[in-house]
């Protein structure tokens, strides 16, 4: 059985754990978060530049390995990230997120 890494603590609250590589493959690969954000007033700004990893014409980060060595801001998306609405509201974390609120909460009950 291949043992599961503990990414943040949200989904260990929502009673959900994801392996790195099941965590990876939510992702919808659309590029999105590799452009830089700014926090005005009361949200995240896309300010439309990109990462200078990022292939625009792919939407894939040409460093992907190295991407937190070759970039100093990258940030790694994890649930906090996904929290705190940083990610464009296409993004395939949001869903997973909504997926797990809904089955966890949608009834109105918390399942233990």
């Amino acid at each position: 059985m291949a043992r599961r890494s503990r990414l943040p603590v949200v989904h260990d609250l929502l009673g959900h754990l994801y392996t790195d590589a099941e965590w990876e493959a939510l992702c919808n690969r659309c590029g999105q978060c590799c452009y830089e954000s700014r926090w005005v007033e009361d949200g995240w700004v896309d300010t439309g530049v990109p990462c200078p990893q990022l292939d625009t014409e792919t939407q894939l980060c040409t460093g992907y390995g190295d991407r937190f060595t070759l970039e100093e801001d990258c940030i790694r998306v994890d649930p906090s990230v996904v929290l705190q609405g940083m990610l464009p509201s296409e993004c395939s974390y949001l869903d997973e997120l909504a997926r797990i609120v809904e089955s966890d909460y949608g009834s109105g009950r918390r399942r233990r």
